[in-house]
């Protein structure tokens, strides 16, 4: 949970965003950030999806893949799947599959990063298993509901 080395860069998106190609249009940046890094990292959490996605290929599954590096999808909001929310317990590391609508198998999990708060919706990226992708997700969660390098990331963009 400590923060070793960091990174911004602006590119111009080779495209307009569209809904389900995140990677398209933000990937110019993303590897132009990764290469100024003097520390590559053990894994990355992405802001978006992973296999949880239209195409099994979200952003996490993407650029894990192009940089080689294990990877996490962690959204605040769920892309594709279904998910019975209401059966998900209300403390804290309770979890729930996310079911691919057509061929029904396990895609993700909405995990409860802290009790009695909404999920997060996470999902396997690149050279993770589901297992832990849930545990590296709720280690990095230890106040917030949100894990602390996507904050850190956030409040670093924000600055810029």
């Amino acid at each position: 949970m400590e923060m070793v080395d960091s990174s911004i860069e602006t590119a111009d998106a080779p495209l307009p965003y569209i809904s389900g190609l995140r990677a398209f249009q933000a990937g110019p940046a993303i590897t132009a950030a990764f290469a100024k890094l003097q520390t590559p990292p053990d894994v990355v959490l992405w802001d978006g999806h992973g296999v949880a996605h239209p195409r099994r290929c979200g952003l996490a599954s993407h650029m894990g893949m192009v940089l080689n590096i294990p990877s996490v999808g962690v959204s605040e909001e769920l892309l594709y799947g279904t998910c019975q929310l209401d059966m998900l317990g209300r403390e804290r590391g309770a979890s729930i599959p996310i079911l691919d609508p057509e061929r029904k198998d396990e895609i993700g999990v909405a995990v409860r990063t802290r009790s009695d708060v909404r999920p997060v919706f996470v999902s396997v990226g690149h050279r993770v298993s589901l297992r832990s992708a849930i545990q590296i997700v709720l280690e990095s969660a230890p106040e917030y509901r949100i894990p602390e390098p996507l904050r850190k990331a956030r409040m670093m963009c924000r600055r810029r």
